[in-house]
């Protein structure tokens, strides 16, 4: 069974000290998951936002690169939630947020095997969960949401396990070609692949952690039930509104049902902070069908 332990800010073993929230205002602990899947440490930190009583859903919330688990409060995310919630007519009625903490390079797969974020997150964190807060939280009642690479990370392990996962959404998400050759100046011969892909890249290494390589191979049956929601920006300057909807256009030739959406504005937390009400209210929808 995964370890718990709360921390006082970053350190210590006690719940963390928080001035007497508000009416409708989430408790805020920081937690410490114990991971056997990242050789370079020995737990992750996530801040949880806790509603008042026994959870019935949780939304896993995950940053981009250079984000932390405090970015989903930077972006407005309990407030985000409160509105979407305010908006629609039957929601889970407590809903956890819980906001992990990634490493410099979002949530990479290493090649060696050193670091292996999906085991983190589609076994471990689910664990931890139901150990924490109640075995009734099964996969239905998890949804995933993320933001740039977190964005796409969450895809990614949805195609991947359909299984494990019932809603998912992500803004921006950092989706590249499935053809390593065909990524834009900026993103060639970057020193962050070596890691995860070897340089030169690996195609076929590459292949296997593409989300449109997935999305055109992966059997379209497992998808059935799993809620897909993701937007971007028309002006993402990192290109990822042309990935983002070659995506789209891969998962509605083979039938696969989604909500995509190219929106004005660019990439970062601008374009994150003023859609996430549009996100949270289909994984709400999405968690109350589960809950019901």
């Amino acid at each position: 069974m995964p370890k718990l332990s709360l921390l006082l800010g970053f350190a210590g073993t006690t719940v963390l000290g928080c001035p007497q929230p508000a009416t409708n205002t989430p408790r805020v602990e920081v937690l410490e998951l114990s991971t056997h899947s990242i050789a370079s440490r020995s737990s992750v930190r996530i801040t949880a936002y806790l509603p008042g009583g026994v959870p019935d859903a949780v939304i896993v919330f995950l940053h981009g690169v250079g984000g932390s688990d405090s970015t989903w409060a930077e972006l407005g995310g309990p407030q985000a939630l409160s509105t979407a919630m305010d908006g629609l007519q039957d929601p889970p009625p407590r809903v956890l947020v819980v906001a992990v903490a990634g490493d410099s390079l979002g949530w990479p797969e290493y090649r060696d095997s050193t670091v292996s974020w999906e085991q983190v997150l589609a076994e471990e964190l689910p664990a931890f969960l139901r150990s924490r807060f109640g075995e009734h939280l099964s996969g239905q009642r998890i949804a995933y949401l993320g933001t740039s690479a977190g964005g796409e990370k969450v895809i990614t392990m949805a195609l991947r396990r359909p299984e494990a996962f019932r809603c998912i959404a992500a803004h921006s998400p950092a989706i590249h070609p499935p053809d390593p050759s065909r990524l834009p100046g900026w993103a060639r011969g970057w020193e962050g692949w070596e890691p995860l892909y070897g340089l030169p890249i690996n195609e076929e290494l590459w292949r296997s952690e593409n989300v449109i390589h997935l999305a055109a191979t992966v059997s379209t049956e497992s998808l059935t039930g799993l809620d897909i929601y993701f937007d971007v920006g028309a002006d993402d300057h990192l290109g990822f509104q042309t990935t983002s909807a070659k995506l789209s256009n891969t998962l509605a030739s083979r039938g696969v049902p989604h909500e995509f959406a190219l929106r004005p504005g660019g990439h970062g937390s601008a374009f994150t902070a003023e859609h996430l009400p549009k996100s949270l209210a289909m994984l709400l929808r999405c968690l109350a069908a589960a809950t019901n």
